[in-house]
């Protein structure tokens, strides 16, 4: 008689949020605690992957005014170590204001360029190019990682069906964006859950989304 070997029993993923730690950060704490919290899990994002956002009202240094910034993990790094340096701090209005210099799709590299004159507070983290991608979904928080398991749904030629089937509705499936993601494409309003093929300049890489 041969023995059937059962794959073991994959233990479910438990939310580690803390509201007990939360209640004592300021909102870019909040977003350094979520994501190192994400980052940490190799179930949730692969090493290296992913990137989070916040947008936060703050005080200008220059006119003393409260302005809408964004708060995005910068280039290169680890979600589940970064520190508060590794984020690129960015004027909302100036990246709305960048829609008006979008020539088109041929056009699109050189939108990355501009991204340095958007810098808040003199941040010298470097913006990723999935900066535009956080900046114009219009959600306070968003979510952006890499885990093998969707990877796998959906670098497959037939990835829009599969989601659909494997999920039920419960996910959302996202149309391949731009190389600089300059403009999100309608699916990405109203939903909480993203998944998306892979895209632009990180190729077989598809990103799921949470909008918060």
């Amino acid at each position: 008689m041969t023995a059937i070997s059962h794959p073991p029993a994959q233990t479910p993923i438990v939310s580690q949020w803390d509201d007990a730690v939360a209640a004592k950060l300021s909102e870019p704490e909040l977003l350094l605690y979520r994501s190192n919290l994400l980052g940490s899990d190799l179930r949730v994002t692969n090493f290296g992957g992913g990137n989070t956002s916040a947008k936060v009202s703050m005080r200008d240094h220059l006119t003393g005014e409260d302005v809408d910034v964004l708060w995005v993990k910068g280039s290169g790094g680890d979600l589940g170590s970064i520190k508060l340096d590794g984020f690129s701090t960015l004027y909302m209005d100036k990246l709305n204001a960048l829609k008006k210099r979008y020539r088109g799709l041929e056009h699109e590299d050189e939108m990355v360029d501009y991204l340095p004159h958007c810098t808040f507070n003199l941040n010298p983290r470097a913006a990723s190019i999935d900066t535009p991608l956080h900046a114009y979904i219009p959600k306070a928080h968003v979510d952006h990682m890499h885990p093998d398991a969707i990877i796998a749904i959906a670098a497959c030629a037939d990835s829009r069906r599969l989601t659909e089937v494997i999920f039920g509705g419960q996910l959302g499936w996202l149309a391949p964006l731009a190389a600089p993601r300059l403009r999100p494409r309608p699916e990405a309003r109203g939903t909480g859950h993203l998944a998306a093929p892979p895209q632009g300049h990180h190729p077989g890489r598809p990103w799921p989304v949470h909008l918060g």
